[in-house]
């Protein structure tokens, strides 16, 4: 989700709880981890840092709990620089459980959305999801937008929590069932998009996906079958994986397929490659040559 999205609705909850004065410390906890986006530099010039990277090591759990820690202890140097006497152990103690609040419900609502966050990095770089939602969705930020607009407007401020907090649930909720009942009637794993109605399933085989797409009332589409391996081998396949740069298109996709062309091997995320999916945007294909290998 966006940033703004997620600052509202942790804003939202704080409201509905009769803890407004807490949404400062809670709404800067949930988009600290979206600080990552200033990361991917670390990873476009070293590919061994891939984590480094927009819904990568700040959104694990452990990364969650760092980035808390940081804002608590700058809340403290605050408090130690500027001389405040008047706030006591007590409240301080409070906003800084409202920065912890903040930053773990970024990795909750994070997690409900494809492609998902490595829950456990540093420990394991493998992405986890409830696989509700499509990544960012743009119906979520103009939501956003416009109580952010309310908001400026003086718009009774439970009122527009009110209905955020209502509009947010019967989304989600929306998606959860849907979410169900494909899971359910498909064999394999169901990606929503953006249309509701329209669904991926990805089945894997131990050589081949197989992917079709769900539109719900109309039927399933003919399945395409991507080869895991073309002309390269299983052990070949396994040292590959080990390169840096194949190791960052991984965890950006949803599928990746081996190739090799003339004196080259060619990794790719056919699905990203073709525009079937959209995000993650970067690392779609990587090109390795042979004497490199």
């Amino acid at each position: 989700m966006d940033s703004l999205t997620h600052a509202f609705s942790i804003s939202a909850l704080l409201v509905a709880t009769g803890n407004i004065g807490l949404i400062p410390f809670a709404a800067l906890g949930a988009v600290i981890p979206d600080i990552d986006i200033f990361l991917g530099l670390f990873s476009k010039e070293i590919p061994k840092y891939y984590l480094f990277i927009h819904g990568g090591i700040t959104h694990s759990i452990i990364g969650a709990l760092t980035l808390g820690i940081l804002l608590s202890l700058l809340y403290i140097l605050v408090l130690l620089t500027a001389v405040i006497h008047y706030i006591s152990i007590q409240t301080s103690l409070t906003f800084i459980f409202a920065f912890f609040v903040g930053t773990l419900s970024h990795i909750l609502l994070d997690y409900l959305a494809y492609p998902g966050i490595p829950l456990f990095a540093p420990i394991s770089p493998k992405k986890h999801t409830l696989g509700v939602l499509p990544g960012p969705h743009p119906v979520f930020l103009f939501v956003s937008l416009i109580a952010t607009f309310l908001i400026i407007e003086n718009v009774n401020i439970f009122q527009i929590m009110g209905f955020y907090s209502s509009f947010f649930l019967l989304f989600l909720f929306f998606f959860f069932i849907l979410k169900i009942y494909v899971g359910f009637t498909s064999d394999g794993e169901s990606i929503p998009s953006f249309n509701p109605l329209r669904w991926t399933i990805i089945k894997e085989t131990q050589n081949d996906y197989l992917v079709s797409v769900r539109s719900l009332g109309s039927g399933i589409s003919p399945l395409v079958t991507v080869s895991k391996r073309k002309q390269v081998s299983l052990a070949e396949e396994r040292e590959l994986k080990k390169i840096p740069e194949i190791k960052r298109l991984i965890y950006n996709s949803y599928i990746v397929s081996f190739e090799k062309e003339e004196d080259d091997f060619v990794i790719y995320d056919p699905l990203r490659l073709n525009g079937h999916f959209y995000y993650p945007q970067n690392y779609k294909s990587v090109r390795i040559k042979k004497e490199d290998h």
